[in-house]
């Protein structure tokens, strides 16, 4: 994408989902600036002569937003991000890297929920995408989905309690290694982790142990076994619910119990809301029908 001043940005996406919702946000506000090109920069509110309805001009990080009056789903939108932008703020300001411990880390891995600095996010970024997928706190569009996941692992401090259990090998590690190789041996080869169920483990006996903690809504037990990718998220198992047996998922299973950090891991590490249980309900239907589905969100 080509923007005035010469500068041309490459945005990359996980999905074919999030390509299309970029493109209608670049979409409408490009129609809106090609529609009113007098107004782009202002910040009043004036009548349209044409229409009769107000519009709202707001200047936000460099760029105008337009928002008609009575657009509801648009004002929503755009108050979300307005949370969103201010909890990122707030989350850059009150955290360091959680590797080097520099203060505001403004990088993020996606999938393992830690906060790291610009310089680890490189290091972060010389490791597999199945360890850790890099994205910018501030630059890349964020949900409340993944904030949601950000400040349950910070609360929980998975950071130490998973990747920094041996707290005195980290400390040996961190200061006779370079950050690189740390970060390697943090996250990839997992040296100073301790109690992790084996990979070579049945996905029955793996699943029985994320179902415990689901049904105990303790994200540090679920947690390596999701993010190492030692359990498969979208496996099928049985589960009675009220005296019924059913096939379901773990996403199933922590919508129903309304485990919303445990949600939150599961689907930044590949699990699909989309998938139906034997009844033919996916974790999106038990949502809806539980009035729960901001939790997916």
């Amino acid at each position: 994408m080509s923007v005035k001043d010469n500068k041309t940005f490459f945005l990359l996406v996980e999905n074919f989902k999030e390509m299309e919702e970029w493109i209608n946000v670049l979409s409408l506000k490009m129609q809106r600036l090609i529609e009113n090109p007098q107004n782009h920069g202002l910040k009043n509110t004036k009548a349209s002569s044409d229409n009769k309805r107000p519009l709202t001009f707001q200047q936000d990080n460099d760029m105008e937003i337009v928002d008609f009056e009575g657009e509801g789903e648009e004002r929503k939108a755009d108050e979300k991000t307005r949370l969103i932008n201010e909890e990122v703020k707030q989350m850059v300001n009150q955290n360091i890297c959680a590797d080097c411990k520099n203060p505001f880390p403004e990088w993020f891995s996606l999938n393992l929920g830690v906060l790291i600095c610009i310089t680890c996010s490189g290091h972060h970024r010389g490791l597999s995408t199945d360890v850790s997928r890099v994205r910018s706190l501030t630059l890349d569009l964020q949900t409340m989905n993944t904030l949601r996941f950000l400040t349950s692992v910070i609360n929980n401090e998975i950071n130490y309690k998973v990747f920094e259990a041996k707290k005195s090998s980290v400390e040996k590690d961190r200061k006779k290694s370079s950050m690189k190789d740390f970060i390697k041996n943090k996250y990839e080869k997992r040296k100073f982790c301790q109690g992790i169920p084996s990979s070579s483990k049945k996905q029955d006996d793996l699943i029985k142990i994320c179902i415990k903690a689901i049904e105990e809504d303790d994200l540090t037990k679920i947690y390596p076994i999701v993010c190492f990718g030692i359990v498969n998220t979208n496996h099928f198992f049985e589960y009675k619910t009220k005296g019924i047996k059913e096939k379901i998922t773990l996403l199933h299973l922590a919508v129903s119990a309304g485990s919303k950090d445990i949600i939150s891991l599961l689907m930044h590490n590949s699990a699909d809301p989309s998938l139906k249980n034997s009844s033919g309900m996916s974790p999106e239907d038990l949502a809806l029908i539980e009035n729960k589905i901001e939790i997916l969100e």
